[in-house]
């Protein structure tokens, strides 16, 4: 499947030829990407005071989720960690050895009770990357994490990991004002995943903290994804 994958982007141009002979040959004795495991973030049932929110319907968010946890596990090798901050445990989908289901209700945790009546989500989500960190075991023995928006599936998103250039740091989207992709080494998470968010506005939280990390950071193609609906202003994303 990585194979196909690789493939795939070399044809799409995301893979440049002269690295291609490589860097198949390295995935079909390797195999996958283990050493990175991808987190999706995702929440059920949404708080009403959220702002920037039109998807509020806990079925219709959970359908979107199953999709894409089911794709992710479908059509990639890498370990999988879903981590759901109001109790919802997606029941829907087979476990297995490559799947972490992480959920717990974010109002039941002391060291939240700073986001009481916080209307971003993306604070919340900072927590619920924190609480996937310290007590994820996929995640405490990984080289390289990548949070996605749960509702997302990236089919190239395999064929790039196992293409990342050694020493890479960091990865955002090519719009460095988006954050539905971020990723982080070992060595940078701290920084990157950090709990507290210094504002409301995410997506300068997340700019500044991978700029602070200076040339390390690979910055993504445009990826053409699945079209799904977003969250937040309710328009189908057929990119990121």
């Amino acid at each position: 499947m990585l194979t196909d994958v690789i493939t795939g982007l070399a044809r799409q141009g995301y893979l440049a030829q002269a690295v291609f002979g490589a860097v198949l040959s390295a995935a079909g004795a390797a195999g996958t990407a283990t050493d990175t495991v991808i987190l999706l973030t995702a929440t059920a049932r949404v708080h009403q005071n959220i702002h920037c929110l039109t998807q509020r319907d806990a079925d219709e968010r959970v359908s979107g989720y199953v999709t894409s946890i089911l794709q992710w596990l479908s059509e990639t090798s890498l370990p999988i960690v879903v981590v759901e901050n109001s109790g919802y445990d997606f029941p829907q989908v087979p476990r297995s050895r490559r799947l972490e289901v992480l959920s717990f209700k974010e109002s039941d945790q002391p060291d939240a009770a700073y986001l009481q009546g916080a209307s971003s989500k993306g604070k919340h989500e900072f927590y619920a990357i924190d609480y996937a960190l310290r007590n994820s075991r996929f995640l405490s023995r990984c080289g390289f994490v990548v949070k996605v928006t749960g509702r997302y599936f990236v089919p190239q998103m395999e064929g790039i990991l196992a293409a990342m250039p050694a020493g890479t740091s960091a990865l955002r989207q090519q719009d460095p004002g988006r954050c539905e992709i971020v990723g982080a080494s070992a060595a940078a998470v701290p920084t990157v995943f950090h709990k507290y968010a210094e504002d409301n506005h995410v997506e300068d939280v997340w700019r500044r903290r991978l700029d602070g990390l200076g040339g390390h950071v690979l910055s993504l193609p445009s990826l053409p994804i699945p079209a799904t609906r977003a969250g937040g202003n309710g328009s189908v994303v057929t990119e990121l």
